[in-house]
């Protein structure tokens, strides 16, 4: 049988609504939207965490950051654990990981054979400074190109041997920098915000508040304009993933590929008045786009609404190609529910984020209708939240303190408690929080 070829293309902290395939009609992903009509969406897919580092060690182990033990993204890389890239190169796949990679330290280790990072993101920004704006580099030379080109030719250079390629964007994560004709693509004077970016609330996460405050100073301009260059520059993204695609079919690819589209994590997108990403559990952070293309377009423009996680793509990737890993992965296969929709996915999934900076660790539960999160410090009482995603998708109405919602509370407070104690810590996690104060015991 004819070893497959696999493709991930990752982006880098990419909110699920700035895409035209997950519903917004005012953003212009065209290539990304032909990929979801090939191939199988999941609608409820979560990182296992809201950091760069530790959510793309999860991509590589198929392991929680508390198992892995990078949960702090200035931590030392975890060693010993088998990563995909060694899997499939000891398998005889010739191996690539093109773009942004968050493991200096230890990559190199990591079982890819092509290494390629690419131009800083930073460089040709605009010439009024800051971090949002137009950049004057054209595509070929902007870092989303200069990315697409060289998985291009990597590609170029395999098309009669199996390989297992990585394409990292370092966009649309800050600074925000689209080339044109991206840059002018989205009018901010019609751009509508997200419909959660200014509301009352009663009640906010004291990061949430802080990075509100923050944020008003990413720009000197208004926030749509902010949202129009991050879409421009999700756009100009998409653009480059596009040459992606149409390499693989000039190449008659396609019908022996699979390609993989995820994002580590989300961004707050003016979402809650805020931008970036801090330590708190809203979609916004934890929901990340997953499309799955299989080869010749099998099942495809089909969605799956069960829960899935970035953790899966281990798990998953195996299975589509017949592999297997030393460790046992805390993901799992998401072939079955790919072949059936009437497959029944996990009742909850869990996502954790540990914030250094700030010495804050939240754990967030989410269901198919629910999410809770709660958020710990080493001095202070924990803050929980809780929401009704099925009434309340832009998580606008914290039920945490609702008698009608309490048995839904104490039903993903036990999850939580319970999925923690049986999943326990591993020894760098627990030195990690320990140094900030922490008890690890309570969080295992």
């Amino acid at each position: 049988m004819e070893r497959l070829n696999v493709l991930i293309i990752i982006t880098d902290q990419h909110n699920v609504h700035a895409l035209g395939c997950y519903g917004n009609d005012a953003i212009d992903t065209p290539n990304l939207d032909r990929l979801a009509a090939q191939g199988i969406v999941f609608d409820n897919a979560i990182t296992p965490s809201g950091a760069c580092r530790p959510a793309k060690m999860s991509i590589f182990t198929g392991l929680h950051p508390r198992t892995h033990g990078l949960l702090d993204g200035r931590a030392e890389t975890p060693k010993g654990w088998q990563t995909l890239g060694e899997i499939f190169r000891d398998a005889g796949y010739r191996t690539g990981l093109i773009g942004k990679h968050h493991m200096p330290d230890a990559v190199q280790t990591f079982g890819f054979e092509a290494l390629s990072r690419g131009p800083s993101p930073r460089k040709g920004g605009p010439e009024s400074g800051g971090r949002v704006g137009p950049s004057r580099l054209p595509n070929e030379e902007h870092s989303t190109g200069v990315i697409a080109t060289d998985t291009m030719t990597f590609i170029d250079d395999h098309v009669d041997e199996p390989f297992f390629l990585i394409s990292s964007q370092f966009a649309p994560h800050r600074p925000i920098f689209p080339s044109e004709p991206w840059a002018s693509r989205h009018d901010p004077a019609t751009i509508a915000m997200p419909p959660n970016h200014d509301y009352a609330a009663g009640r906010l996460p004291g990061p949430l508040e802080t990075l509100r405050e923050k944020s008003a100073e990413m720009h000197e301009g208004a926030q749509a304009e902010t949202l129009a260059y991050y879409y421009g520059l999700v756009s100009q993204v998409d653009h480059n993933i596009g040459r992606l695609i149409d390499r693989l079919d000039h190449h008659g690819l396609l019908e022996k590929t699979v390609i993989l589209f995820l994002s580590d994590h989300g961004e707050m997108m003016g979402e809650h008045g805020a931008w970036t990403k801090d330590v708190f559990g809203y979609d916004a952070v934890v929901r990340i786009p997953l499309i799955w293309r299989l080869p010749g377009g099998e099942q495809g423009g089909t969605r799956r609404t069960q829960l899935a996680s970035s953790l899966d793509v281990m798990p998953t990737l195996l299975d589509l190609t017949g592999l297997s890993a030393e460790h046992a992965m805390e993901g799992r296969s998401l072939v079955p529910e790919m072949h059936d929709a009437s497959v029944a996915g996990p009742e909850f999934d869990v996502s954790e984020l540990f914030g250094v900076h700030n010495v804050r660790f939240c754990s967030t539960v989410r269901t198919g209708r629910w999410k809770y999160f709660r958020i710990a410090s080493p001095d202070a009482r924990d803050d929980e939240y809780l929401f009704d995603l099925a009434a309340d998708p832009w998580e606008m109405r914290d039920l945490s303190t609702s008698p009608d919602a309490r048995a839904a509370l104490d039903r993903c407070r036990n999850w939580l408690d319970g999925w923690q104690r049986e999943t326990g810590m591993c020894v760098m996690a627990r030195a990690q929080l320990a140094g900030s104060g922490f008890d690890p015991d309570t969080f295992a």
